[in-house]
């Protein structure tokens, strides 16, 4: 039996709910009398929606009293009079307007909106840039789940036509491939600024770390012409996470074989007017597998035995900021990156390095200014400055051809505009400008006596891109392209310790076209076709060498590219199960022309050449269904005949290296409320590590699987196992990769601090 007992209450309990209350009160809003509206703008695909125009009426009849913008990540943050009603417009170019009413009662209020496309021809033109300049392109976007210990190579290995060439362990030296290509035709972009270096040798992702990253877009054939034109396989652009409305701190922690460490932590909220993110990630890792030695007799099996990987340690840190504020209606942001890596350099597995090792520093700055002018026009101004220092030391010759101990600095500072448009005949239209000038200072610090000269490249782009749609929406068509100037200032040193140095300077022009276009056939199919021309200048390292093994060649023409690709994509956004909600099926034809190629003489001597053709055919395919109501199925795969056309009778035809003809990648999911596991399969066949086709890849298959568990709220538990089998493979020969590996993963996410 229930009794109801009135008491009045005592003073300790009217001290604590005023205590109570002066708490709450510290998690209100800074404007008394206001309730604030959080939420995210999305386009019919769940895509974000930036610089959408929201706006608040308290009254149809009345005009709006207070108006923002959604910023890149599509998120908005809104103080609104504490009101009993009114109601939010949300508009954005391209897209139907939505009103919707609103009940103002709460402090703390998240609502989402969902724009619906429609034709570009408008009343109104109080509207921002459609997303859609990258419609028509092949993009694939993977969102980063940091409660698992995954590296960006393990995320990039099973994506779409992407072959990752790997030395080792975590942090080894790994560069990307798509589509066939070499690594220094993919381009790496890191929040819009551009990793790849003037001195050549593709970007090394295996010291890039994954923190912070929200998601990666993955470019292939048709790339957008912001990215500008030395994209001849494609792009790979790694977005971190945009500024969080809440304040929110995260922190997680794992631990796995060959001594595997790491600690990551981060912090956003909100200073005034300003909104914050802060993040620290440590990682390291021993790399001391086991693998099968054949101690350089590839073909004699009696010696063969299990040897331990050395020298192959490594050790990361990342620390990054964000801020940024609303100006005017217009946004500002500042980006700082500072990364920072030590690793060994372990060698051939049968004559393995003890001492060889190579550091990286690496610091980026950028600041942006973007927003929306009343005509309806939009602009983004970027300025950035990015320095890295790499020191490679090997004062006993373990590695390369001699003692060597390098101090090398690349500095990077440049400017870039947009400006975006509905423009006359409602083609929507955007025009970019980028200019920087790129330093490249190399030191030896064992030859202390030798002048240290700044080699440099400076470089103006001036691009366009248009889209016009045909045919209320089911017929886009966009053509762009850009014009680059480049010029050279390099010091070619003499070839003996008294020869006279000499300065070399060249120049060259780079253009591209791209064209493409969409035809939606009903609601769930659209067909797409591209064509572009590409053009990659060559590097530093080709064009003057490294004063060692390689000569350069001062003469050597840009590589051009012709990528054409048809494709099919189905898209249904029903999720009942049962369902595949996402197939793509693409052939591509590229061929790359003046292809630069080294060429060995009798001393082992090399030099660049533009004497090679590349023909590039394949089939891609990649889906996304939901099988039953607990098990989702991703996957993809991609058979490619990357030929090669070299004038050489014994090369004539072959297959070029690290192009496997068979590559399929399957995962699966099973998720429920508090408990979720994984299964990963891969499969790669017909593979060859060399160009002569002498040395192929045994088929390899590799399983992964892993399993997250919620146990408290905002805390997960996550074990993963790598290589379940155990499987010896290699993507360069004498540089085994590990076999089975564990990992323990701990993830906590506190919110509003």
């Amino acid at each position: 039996m229930r009794h109801n007992i009135t008491r009045s209450p005592s003073n300790h309990q009217v001290g604590f709910f005023i205590a109570l209350c002066c708490v709450q009160a510290l998690f209100a809003l800074p404007i008394s009398g206001s309730v604030e509206w959080t939420g995210c703008v999305y386009d019919g695909e769940n895509n974000p929606l930036p610089s959408a125009l929201i706006k608040f009426f308290p009254n149809p009849a009345t005009q709006p009293t207070q108006s923002t913008y959604s910023d890149s990540t599509g998120a908005y943050r809104l103080s609104l009079p504490n009101s009993s009603s009114g109601h939010v417009r949300v508009e954005a170019l391209g897209y139907k307007p939505l009103d919707q009413p609103v009940h103002l009662g709460l402090q703390t209020n998240a609502l989402d909106f969902r724009l619906e496309l429609q034709p570009l021809l408008m009343d109104e033109l109080v509207v921002q840039r459609r997303r859609s300049n990258d419609g028509a392109s092949l993009v694939e976007k993977i969102t980063v789940d940091h409660s698992s210990n995954s590296s960006l190579v393990q995320v990039l290995d099973a994506a779409t036509s992407i072959n990752i060439r790997r030395y080792g362990g975590l942090g080894s030296l790994s560069t990307v491939s798509i589509r066939g290509s070499t690594s220094e035709q993919v381009q790496i972009f890191l929040d819009g600024i551009s990793l790849n270096s003037a001195n050549g040798g593709g970007v090394d992702i295996g010291r890039l770390p994954l923190a912070g990253v929200e998601q990666i877009e993955i470019h292939r054939g048709n790339v957008p012409s912001r990215f500008g034109g030395n994209s001849i396989g494609g792009v790979v652009h790694m977005r971190t996470r945009g500024l969080d409305r809440p304040r929110h701190m995260r922190f997680n922690a794992s631990s796995g074989s060959f001594n595997t460490q790491r600690l990551g932590l981060s912090h956003s909220g909100r200073i005034g007017q300003w909104n914050y993110l802060s993040l620290a990630n440590y990682s390291a890792s021993d790399n001391t597998f086991r693998f099968w030695d054949d101690n350089g007799t590839e073909y004699n099996t009696q010696d063969d035995e299990w040897a331990t990987r050395r020298n192959s340690d490594f050790s990361a840190l990342r620390l990054l900021n964000k801020m940024g504020r609303m100006v005017s209606n217009n946004h500002l942001q500042v980006h700082s990156t500072l990364d920072w890596s030590h690793k060994g350099i372990p060698g051939l597995g049968n004559n393995q390095s003890l001492y060889t090792r190579f550091d990286t520093w690496r610091h980026m700055i950028e600041a942006n200014f973007y927003g929306m002018r009343a005509s309806g026009h939009t602009f983004r101004l970027r300025s950035y400055y990015t320095e890295q220092r790499d020191t490679y030391k090997d004062l006993l010759g373990e590695v390369g051809t001699g003692l060597q101990h390098q101090n090398d600095t690349t500095q990077r500072y440049g400017m870039r505009g947009e400006f975006g448009a509905l423009m006359p005949l409602n083609i929507l239209g955007n025009v970019f400008a980028n200019v920087f000038q790129e330093r490249f200072t190399p030191h030896d610090r064992l030859r202390p006596s030798r002048v240290v000269y700044t080699n440099r490249r400076s470089s103006a782009t001036l691009g366009i891109q248009a889209e016009k749609s045909l045919f209320r929406e089911r017929i886009a068509a966009h053509i762009g392209g850009q014009g680059e100037w480049q010029k050279n200032q390099f010091l070619i040193p003499g070839p003996l310790a008294f020869s006279p140095d000499v300065i070399h300077r060249n120049s060259d022009v780079l253009w591209g076209i791209r064209m493409g276009i969409s035809a939606h056939l009903g609601k769930q199919f659209k067909l797409q076709a591209h064509r572009g021309i590409y053009r990659r200048a060559p590097s530093f390292f080709e064009l003057f060498g490294d004063r060692g093994a390689v000569i350069g060649n001062p003469n050597l023409q840009s590589e051009t590219g012709h990528n054409n690709d048809i494709g099919l994509v189905y898209r249904n956004l029903d999720t009942r199960p049962a369902r595949i909600s996402l197939f793509e099926l693409t052939y591509y034809h590229n061929r790359v022309n003046d292809l630069i190629r080294f060429i060995h003489n009798s001393q082992q001597v090399s030099k660049p050449y533009n004497i090679g053709q590349a023909l590039l055919r394949g089939i891609e395919t990649r889906w996304q269904a939901q099988v039953l109501p607990l098990i989702n199925l991703n996957g993809n795969y991609t058979y490619q005949m990357a030929e090669n056309r070299a004038p050489f009778s014994f090369e004539r035809g072959n297959d070029l290296p690290n192009a496997p003809r068979h590559r399929l990648s399957n995962s699966l999911e099973i998720k429920q409320s508090s408990w979720q596991c994984w299964f990963e399969y891969q499969r790669e066949s017909q593979h060859y590590l060399d160009r002569a086709n002498l040395r192929p890849v045994t088929q390899r298959t590799l399983y992964n699987g892993g399993l997250r568990r919620a146990l408290i709220p905002s805390t997960a538990l996550t074990v993963e196992v790598h290589n379940i089998t155990d499987n010896q493979v290699a993507d360069l020969w004498g540089y085994p990769l590990p076999g089975r590996s564990y990992s323990m993963t701990l993830d906590h996410a506190f919110i509003r601090l």
